[in-house]
């Protein structure tokens, strides 16, 4: 028992003459963004970075030395921007808490967004992403079921004037704006979940080119219509005459 006794106790010691300093944690980095790596300690004069490692453990940077000021002087600082990769990054370190030199270590993930997505948050987007392809299928196969044109007889004349036409404009509109939502939420998904983000960006940056044309398209669009109702105002006023027009009528 005496000898069980004593371990503890030597275990104890142990412990408590091998100081701690307060653990770091440092929340999610968005990639290519710097992160400010700290250490608090109440009873240091210098904290320094021993190592930053990358993900697939090579050196980042080695041997910096924290920074500190005199009204923060238990918080110790390094800005670290070299965050090209995307992964879990370790931090490794030493101080002089109590005047003993002590380590620590802690861990950063850097990600597409700087938000790491939960399970219950993957299958919103996932889910999200398969809702907004669904509606667009739908969407197209609504275009493809709408008139193109007038209602005509076997011969190619104009029987009457078909509203329904004007709605396949607005449903390309809708369409692309489907689209621009589709390539939106898989580039996000794709830059926090693929590691080197090559295809995440490149859909980003279709985004923003479709993003720069939504506005030409929708002019596009609405001169389409104004052209449309335009031409059948003026051909229903012919029709009421009793001129037969055929169809294709310029």
């Amino acid at each position: 028992m005496k000898k069980i006794y004593l371990t503890l106790m030597t275990l104890i010691i142990l412990s408590m003459a091998l100081p701690m300093i307060n653990s770091a944690s440092i929340d999610e980095v968005e990639r290519y963004e710097c992160v400010e790596l700290y250490q608090l300690c109440e009873n240091c004069t210098y904290n320094n970075i021993s190592t930053v490692l990358y993900p697939n453990k090579s050196i980042a940077v080695s041997n910096k030395n924290m920074t500190t000021s005199a009204a923060r002087t238990t918080y110790y600082n390094y800005t670290f921007c070299d965050t090209d990769a995307m992964g879990i990054y370790t931090v490794n370190g030493f101080g002089d808490l109590d005047g003993v030199k002590t380590t620590w270590t802690y861990t950063f993930e850097v990600t597409g967004t700087g938000h790491k997505f939960t399970e219950s948050e993957s299958i919103f987007y996932v889910a999200m992403l398969g809702l907004l392809v669904f509606f667009f299928i739908v969407d197209l196969y609504a275009i493809g079921k709408l008139p193109k044109g007038n209602d005509t007889d076997d011969y190619g004349m104009v029987l009457g004037i078909n509203k329904l036409k004007y709605l396949r404009p607005v449903l390309f509109f809708v369409a692309w704006g489907l689209l621009l939502s589709i390539t939106f939420t898989s580039s996000n998904v794709a830059i926090a979940y693929i590691g080197g983000g090559l295809f995440g960006q490149l859909l980003f940056n279709l985004y923003r080119i479709m993003m720069v044309l939504t506005l030409p398209m929708f002019l596009v669009f609405f001169g389409f219509i104004f052209i449309q109702v335009f031409r059948d105002n003026e051909m229903k006023k012919l029709l009421e005459r009793g001129i037969d027009i055929q169809s294709g009528y310029p």
